[in-house]
């Protein structure tokens, strides 16, 4: 018989081992199935698990020299492993073909581009940088669905609306002196609205003296042998009713509600002193109408005076108006 402890070949009265010393109790010999390797009633012809037949060659045999049992649990685990791993291959393996032909079929359609991202993943998303976008709704091989991110069109900037740019009076002035301007004297003893109605009816207007130089050009026009009677001489613009004072009258043309009739503004002026009055005390009426003047007192120089419609002042061939045309 052998010894339970170390295994070894010992004599059948042997009550030590002479191997290892281990005590040898005298049991009877126990019987091991010969198919299946489990211990069976002595006395039995039978196994009681396997039902294989007991014979005498094996009564006196153990375990270790016996085939040795299976063991069925560990077949059980081994075979699951192997079930699980086959399926995950097999899966990847679909999953493979099934991502490769969306791919194909997407690259072949027309549906346009869009960043695509894995419903309930957290890996970044795909791009249509790395791969070709798959169709929306593309089922996964582990389930998730792709859902199609558009992507988000720039916000259009509003053209801003050019704000208007009114010009200066000085620039107004300018840009009516580019213009070529020509005059006509007409010598009549009118009053300044009859003057400045025939300049509106010849196509034209009472002269606007925008600066000096048009002012010197006004006088050398004034100045020729054929206007030599004249001392008076209505120009563009009038004052509104109501000027009963000289301070009225200077904060009145000092505005910038001043204008000349052609609509440019009253900048440019050439006042005689203590004018304007707004006011004649010897007639007793209201001085509104600008007109240019050369009294004897000024050795006959030309400047600026507001005076009234009374014409009962005027000798004939003194008065006239200056029209200015543009072109």
């Amino acid at each position: 018989m052998r010894c339970k402890r170390c295994g070894q070949q010992i004599a059948d009265n042997s009550k030590f081992c002479d191997f290892c010393g281990a005590k040898i109790e005298s049991k009877a010999a126990k019987i091991f199935c010969g198919n299946c390797g489990r211990e069976i009633e002595p006395g039995s012809d039978f196994c009681g698990f396997c039902g294989t037949p007991i014979n005498e060659d094996f009564s006196n045999k153990i375990p270790d020299e016996l085939p040795k049992k299976k063991n069925s649990k560990a077949g059980v685990v081994v075979l699951t492993v192997s079930l699980v791993v086959v399926a995950a291959i097999a899966s990847g393996i679909v999953g493979y073909f099934m991502l490769s032909r969306n791919i194909n079929n997407n690259q072949s359609s027309n549906e346009p581009s869009s960043t695509m991202q894995v419903i309930g993943s957290t890996e970044s998303p795909v791009t249509a940088a790395s791969v070709s976008p798959l169709p929306t709704g593309t089922t996964m091989p582990n389930g998730q669905m792709l859902v199609s991110t558009p992507t988000p069109k720039p916000t259009p900037v509003p053209t801003p609306t050019p704000v208007p740019v009114m010009p200066t009076a000085a620039a107004a002035s300018a840009t009516n002196n580019n213009a070529k301007h020509t005059y006509q004297v007409v010598v009549s003893k009118v009053t300044w609205d009859a003057a400045n109605q025939s300049a509106k009816n010849k196509g034209g207007y009472l002269v606007a003296i925008n600066d000096s130089a048009e002012f010197q050009e006004v006088i050398a026009l004034l100045s020729k042998g054929e206007y030599a009677g004249v001392k008076n001489v209505w120009i563009g613009a009038c004052a509104p009713d109501g000027l009963n004072s000289a301070a009225d009258a200077a904060a009145y043309w000092n505005s910038s509600q001043a204008r000349w009739v052609n609509g440019d503004p009253f900048v440019f002026t050439k006042w005689r002193s203590g004018e304007p009055s707004g006011y004649d005390s010897t007639l007793k009426v209201s001085e509104r109408y600008l007109q240019m003047f050369r009294p004897k007192a000024d050795n006959y120089q030309w400047s600026y005076n507001d005076a009234s419609n009374d014409l009962s002042e005027y000798k004939d061939g003194t008065l006239a108006y200056v029209i200015e045309f543009d072109h």
